[in-house]
């Protein structure tokens, strides 16, 4: 099991800068104090009548949302006290660090507690939390976090921090990382001299930039209008959103307890590719490891033991319960990138603690310098199965030889015939062979029933936890890289599938995208209302909602394979758009729609997408019929002007045709009708410029990128020009000298004209550089000409690639942009 599945499920689960690399779904975000989306903590709490839709919509904006009343106010206070009784009686083992530790206490939670049991039950049965949860995260969650903290008072305030890394969560990594969602509920009222929570909503987009900073200034408590956090208040928070726990400053306030609970979603039967996100600190008992949302609701049964541990270890559920992520598989996800529990640190502190319990010291793997937990585990299994087979063997031989030795004294001694001692010697070593024979037709057994799971086939055809994204299909525009900003129109690829449940919408959630939801909602009853009169009207409005998004310096960006986001043009911009006019015009058609985008999604990611089938019938199939329900569709708005597909479109694989020649195609709707496209009677005003200096750049163009030469005692701003961007944040730049490198999205700015006087350095025939003065700037030629003080001479017409600028102090006007 371990060289067959084990071993190859964690080599699957390796996060390697390569699969950053191809896998991202979003884009490395750069973030200031304009991503928060809210401004008070009133804001965050939802009312008690608020629907699922609308606790979606409000997690999607802020990543985080209270829900009222969730726990009974007895069960908190009987909750509450016993977790007071425990801080004080806490072993070392027991005990969990939490930032700030001083006047902190920490220790993971079990349902032998009947105050633990009955509070798990009312959060998993709650009316308007469990609906919710399961529409943002899917059906049934799994947990994996089961704590309460304390703060008393003296405690300190933490600093801002995330309980996931952007480069291992479902923040840039949608198909990679399943999302993670905490539920923070007070045990009692809460005030801000207590120490309430405060939180920087809106950051679970924010990959990078002074998070810190921005946050210090602009994040705030999370109280209600009543100036408290009420008790049984239940925030769900995505574990990507800043947030720090505040000092606790109110001697007569006491403790603030907070039973804290996070949820990933359920490991999908076949061909999952999400693993846990990383960075999360996994406060969860060993024993309550593969228990679920539904599980909770009758944890006094449900989570007991044995049946929990038996569960942890993924032996035993109930027929009628799912599997969550039991302990092995959630170790193996740690291990294989040294995540919290698993890091090379912790390992030397696990084995001077005695290593694995029960285990005799000489089984344990032997240990090197450099060795891993994964070295560790892999020798000491190794050791046990070399053991157990010589123990075996040696009983075997051992028991037989015995044996032998008694039949031959006793004939010997003829205190037997032979012939009776040989029936004697038969019938005691039937036993033996029967119980091994049994215990060895378990083992086949087992080994049978392993391989005929979904879990490893999926491991053997190398689908599970494996890059879903190899399957290249045709991409429906081209344009140049460019990247990202807030402001922009995303229009994304690489989710559409039902089990992503709220990530769908992801994107959705940009502010760019945010406000062109609006104008779509707002547009689309008008494509309605338009039927039967001419087509210009129709097309008109696709031009406004391009027109609108262009004239507030936003452009329209297509995610290609390979992380990359493209500009559109003009009429690629007004073909998308007019698309999602006619597919939101109509709820139906925006069902069944959404329905084929998910089917079409399956067979480029899903369990399927290796079959020839999929690919060259199934595919090509779904798209012309999506095509179709949209033919069908403006057909009915408009019957006498209906037109047939340009000569562009009918040789676009993105458009009508199949995507390969031997695939199923279905007619367009034949008409007489021709279409000439007018000239657009609309006029909002000439584009404006990008939203700061680098905003917009794209492949090709100038810019600086900053970068250290060995020796130098600090990076400098150097000439280069881009080759590609890629949305995982790299830039793939060359410098003036030919050198090609990746640079950090953080790492380039725009190029901008020199100033008169302004210093930098320029570089030498002597192999050096020297610093220099701009005495004129020849912006036509790109040439500068310069003063050198330490030799008192001039330099005339030097190619700006000859010179770099110093760092940010030198120009103070060149501000860090954010994206």
């Amino acid at each position: 099991l371990h060289d067959k599945y084990l071993q190859p499920q964690i080599k699957a689960l390796e996060w390697t800068d390569e699969r950053k690399f191809e896998e991202t779904t979003y884009y490395k975000r750069l973030c200031n104090d304009a991503d928060l989306s809210a401004t008070e903590g009133k804001d965050l709490f939802l009312s008690l009548d608020a629907t699922p839709q609308e606790a979606y919509e409000h997690q999607l904006k802020h990543g985080m949302t209270v829900f009222p009343s969730v726990m009974q106010e007895k069960t908190a206070s009987d909750l509450r006290d016993y977790v007071i009784s425990r801080n004080h009686n806490l072993t070392e083992d027991e005990s969990i660090y939490v930032i700030e530790n001083d006047n902190r206490y920490s220790f993971a939670l079990g349902t032998e507690e009947p105050s633990v049991a009955r509070a798990m039950s009312e959060i998993a049965l709650n009316e308007r939390l469990k609906p919710a949860l399961e529409k943002i995260m899917g059906r049934n969650p799994a947990l994996i976090e089961m704590t309460a903290i304390t703060v008393s008072n003296g405690a300190k305030p933490q600093y801002w921090h995330d309980d996931v890394i952007s480069s291992g969560s479902a923040m840039q990594f949608g198909r990679a990382f399943g999302p993670s969602y905490s539920i923070f509920i007070q045990l009692q009222n809460t005030t801000k001299q207590m120490g309430a929570t405060q939180g920087c909503p809106g950051t679970h987009y924010c990959a990078t930039g002074n998070m810190d900073r921005f946050c210090q200034k602009k994040g705030f408590q999370i109280v209600g209008e009543s100036g408290y956090w009420r008790v049984g208040d239940a925030m769900l928070m995505n574990m990507n959103t800043w947030h720090r726990g505040e000092a606790h400053v109110d001697p007569e306030g006491g403790d603030r307890v907070m039973l804290i609970l996070t949820f990933v979603p359920k490991p999908q039967s076949h061909s999952e590719s999400r693993q846990m996100s990383q960075g999360i600190t996994f406060s969860l008992r060993w024993d309550m490891w593969g228990h679920t949302l539904y599980d909770l609701a009758d944890a006094k049964n449900r989570m007991s033991q044995p049946w929990a541990t038996l569960r942890a270890l993924g032996l035993y559920k109930p027929k009628d319960a799912e599997w969550g992520l039991d302990y092995i598989t959630s170790s193996s996800h740690r291990i294989a990138n040294e995540d919290n529990g698993f890091r090379e640190d912790q390992l030397e502190e696990y084995l001077e603690s005695g290593g694995f319990p029960l285990l005799p010291k000489f089984l344990h793997g032997e240990m090197g310098e450099d060795d891993k937990w994964l070295d560790y585990y892999f020798r000491t299994v190794v050791r046990c199965e070399v053991f157990f087979k010589f123990a075996s063997y040696f009983g075997f031989i051992f028991y037989f030889s015995a044996q032998a030795l008694i039949l031959i004294t006793r004939v010997a001694l003829k205190r037997e015939s032979k012939r009776s001692s040989l029936r004697r010697f038969f019938w005691s070593i039937v036993p033996f062979l029967i119980t091994h024979g049994i215990l060895y037709g378990l083992y086949k057994m087992s080994i049978q029933h392993v391989d005929g799971t979904q879990w490893a086939k999926d491991i053997t055809a190398n689908r599970r936890y494996t890059n879903p994204f190899t399957i290249a299909v045709p991409d429906a525009y081209e344009g140049p890289s460019v990247y990202p900003h807030r402001e922009d129109v995303l229009f994304e690829t690489r989710y559409k599938s039902s089990f992503l449940a709220m990530y769908n919408d992801f994107v959705m959630g940009h502010p760019g995208n945010r406000q062109w939801k609006e104008l779509l909602e707002s547009t689309a009853p008008l494509y309605v209302s338009y039927k039967g009169l001419p087509k210009i009207f129709l097309e008109h409005l696709p031009e406004f909602m391009v027109s609108s998004i262009e004239s507030q310096q936003r452009r329209f960006l297509f995610q290609k394979g390979k992380s990359r986001w493209i500009k559109l043009s003009k009429d690629d911009a007004l073909e998308y758009n007019g698309r999602q006019l006619r597919i939101h015009s109509n709820k139906v058609l925006r069902h069944i729609y959404q329905e084929l985008e998910f089917l079409m999604s399956e067979c480029i990611s899903g369990h399927f997408r290796d079959l020839a089938m999929t690919i060259y019938d199934i595919y090509p199939y779904l798209h012309d019929l999506a095509d179709r329900l949209l033919a069908i569709e403006d057909e009915k708005l408009n019957p006498s002007f209906v037109r047939e597909p340009s000569e562009s479109e009918a040789d676009s694989p993105s458009r009508s045709t199949s995507l390969l020649r031997r695939s199923m195609k279905l007619p367009l709707p034949a008409t007489n009708a021709k279409f000439v496209r007018r000239p657009s009677i609309l006029h909002v005003g000439e584009l404006p410029g990008e939203p700061e200096a680098g905003a917009w750049r794209s492949d090709g163009d100038i810019i600086e990128a900053r970068y250290k030469v060995k020796g130098s005692k600090r990076p400098m701003w150097y000439w280069a020009k881009l080759i590609e961007i890629h949305d995982s944040g790299w830039h793939h730049i060359e410098f003036d000298d030919g050198e090609r490198k990746y640079v950090k999205v953080d790492e380039v700015r725009a190029y901008m004209p020199f100033d008169i006087g302004e210093k930098l350095e320029v570089w030498m025939d002597d192999d050096e550089y020297v610093l220099a003065e701009v005495t004129d700037y020849d912006e036509e030629n790109n040439t500068i000409d310069l003063f050198l003080p330490d030799e008192e001479k001039r330099l005339g017409a030097v190619p700006n690639a000859s010179v770099r600028r110093r760092g940010k102090s030198e120009k103070k006007r060149r501000k860090t942009q954010y994206y």
